[in-house]
């Protein structure tokens, strides 16, 4: 069963943080970006949702 099928009956009940943690974060990591993101970093023009890293971030 997919996330999507599986979390479906409840995502209508659940807040923005519920949301993210029940369906947006497991699919970044569907996605390949677990451990390569920071929920809601402050910037200079805003607070994003997310920051997504790739796979190469501080290796030369």
């Amino acid at each position: 069963m997919s996330l999507y099928e599986s979390t479906k009956p409840i995502l209508p009940t659940l807040d923005k943080a519920q949301t993210e943690k029940v369906f947006i974060q497991p699919t970044l990591d569907l996605l390949g970006y677990a451990n390569r993101y920071m929920t809601q970093p402050p910037t200079e023009t805003g607070t994003p949702d997310y920051l997504l890293f790739p796979k190469n971030v501080g290796k030369q």
